[in-house]
């Protein structure tokens, strides 16, 4: 399974980072403008993600990827201070830990999934 941390700054400059997991390989990208948020729903279909890691409360973002099966974590793990290229790197940090994080059980993250109908 294939998944993915996408992750938002909250700044006036919009900036994207993501990490993908595939075939246990990481691979970050980061985004500078807005737009090219289309660049990045193409990358998450080449490396045929399943499953989406965001950020509690970021709606806009979770009708952009609705066709993903996503988990929604709290947004303290996304908190960090990010200047620049740290936005993959966070999403890096987030994608590898999260699930180790402690105090998590496994049932607890079940329903923090919302999975969304893919459109035939």
């Amino acid at each position: 399974m294939n998944s993915c941390c996408i992750t938002l700054s909250r700044g006036v400059r919009p900036l994207l980072g993501m990490c993908i997991r595939s075939n246990d390989e990481y691979h970050v990208y980061e985004y500078y403008d807005s737009w090219l948020f289309a660049i990045t729903k193409r990358v998450l279909a080449c490396y045929n993600v399943d499953k989406i890691y965001i950020a509690e409360e970021q709606e806009m973002l979770c009708r952009a990827i609705e066709k993903y099966v996503i988990v929604k974590i709290a947004r303290k793990y996304f908190e960090m201070e990010c200047h620049g290229s740290l936005y993959g790197m966070l999403a890096h940090s987030i994608l590898c830990n999260y699930s180790a994080v402690q105090g998590v059980s496994s049932d607890t993250l079940e329903k923090n999934v919302v999975k969304r109908a893919h459109d035939d």
